[in-house]
């Protein structure tokens, strides 16, 4: 879409502020009483969203620019680009004119990509904490279920022998209380998944108008089904421990002392 001198077209993130048709004042800086420009511009398009940086984008073409700061009185020399945002045809193109861009001239080039990695770079070290703090969480929560498990087989245990003599086997005994375990895994995956994903539709509210690309996709993630079958696994290993003790209950001892 081609704009004319003092009009734009405008990113959807832009558009929650400004309308189609309407008029506003540039400025410098970030204070909203800063200097203002005499020239206002036309909002006279809106983009579709696509999740890049260009949804918080005001578009205007570079003449529009230089007559906000007396381009007609300044020579075609002295008009500088200070930034610009490139897309690349081809991945050959991404790969090859930065690095040049940087070794044969004075400007810089930037790819988000790359400074994304060099930031995590950076993070590595906290985020490898926060890798290892998952895996104490799964190790304190299949101790957890043990315990709370192994308790309810002592607290229960004239319950349990009441059960073997009234004709439950003890398969069946030992079937419930490891189906518990698996029971108390799932809730807690489900609690986690309804927590997270409470926790990402206010981060939307919030930081969603600062950040183009926030998560917005609430379904279940493959990795998330890995944590499911690691919960599922630590669960039925956490419970069998405390199941197997159900063939170790004496009937009438237990039935006589309780």
């Amino acid at each position: 879409l081609n704009t004319t001198e003092h009009e734009v077209v405008i990113g959807s993130k832009v558009a929650e502020i400004l309308k189609l048709n309407e008029t506003f004042e540039s400025a410098h800086g970030l204070d909203k009483d800063g200097e203002k420009h005499d020239h206002g511009f036309k909002v006279v398009g809106i983009l579709k969203p696509n999740g890049s940086v260009v949804d918080k984008l005001i578009i205007t073409n570079l003449e529009s620019i230089w007559e906000l700061h007396g381009g007609h009185e300044t020579p075609d020399q002295e008009k500088e680009i200070s930034s610009g945002l490139i897309s690349f045809r081809s991945p050959l193109g991404l790969m090859t004119l930065p690095k040049n861009i940087n070794a044969n001239t004075n400007m810089m080039a930037a790819l988000p990509a790359i400074e994304a990695n060099r930031l995590f770079e950076l993070m590595g070290q906290f985020l490898d904490l926060l890798k290892y703090l998952a895996w104490a969480i799964i190790v304190i929560s299949g101790i957890s279920v043990f315990v709370t498990l192994y308790n309810a087989l002592l607290d229960r245990k004239y319950e349990i022998a009441l059960l073997l003599s009234l004709g439950a086997k003890r398969l069946q005994v030992f079937l419930i209380l490891l189906g518990e375990g698996i029971i108390l895994c799932i809730a807690g995956f489900a609690l986690g998944f309804l927590l997270s994903r409470i926790f990402l539709i206010f981060g939307q509210k919030i930081f969603g108008k600062q950040l183009s690309n926030f998560v917005t996709d609430y379904r279940i993630l493959t990795d998330e089904i890995y944590v499911l079958a690691l919960a599922l696994f630590v669960g039925i290993f956490a419970a069998l421990l405390p199941s197997i003790g159900v063939y170790k209950v004496k009937i009438t001892e237990t039935l006589a002392n309780e």
